[in-house]
């Protein structure tokens, strides 16, 4: 019972970071502390990453035994580059925002109590008038 729950729930983490990547518009996250598994895989999954100088990014499934779920390793692999996907995955090693900014996956980085209002600047004045020009072909639909 319980491990047809987990599947479960293992199933609907990645149907949602499948969903992020097919959405009409831009997916902009915004983080400010601890980003673990799954959450740190949705980050992967966003179109880009606003981090506060407090976030830590951590493939952390390997201090439980457990591979990567929600499309983990191909998002992340596609981030940072084989090598380095196997070495976070494996290592469960924590990414500063710094560092995940050098790696690719971290837009920019801001102290904490920008960051928010940074990530709501932008949706506002940049993403809210453009965004035909990033998906011209779900517009049309």
């Amino acid at each position: 019972m319980i491990q047809n729950l987990l599947f479960e729930i293992t199933h609907l983490v990645m149907e949602i970071s499948l969903a992020m990547k097919h959405l009409p518009k831009p997916v902009v996250m915004c983080t400010d502390g601890a980003v673990a598994g799954a959450a740190f895989n949705m980050v992967l999954a966003a179109d880009m990453c606003v981090a506060s100088t407090n976030s830590r990014f951590i493939q952390a499934f390997v201090n439980v035994g457990l591979a990567p779920d929600a499309g983990g390793m191909y998002l992340l692999s596609r981030a940072v580059g084989i090598n380095r996907a196997m070495q976070l995955a494996m290592t469960g090693e924590a990414v500063t925002a710094e560092k995940g900014k050098e790696y690719g996956f971290v837009y920019k980085v801001c102290e904490p109590e920008i960051s928010r209002a940074y990530h709501e600047s932008f949706g506002a004045n940049a993403l809210h008038e453009r965004t035909c020009s990033f998906f011209p072909s779900y517009e049309a639909k």
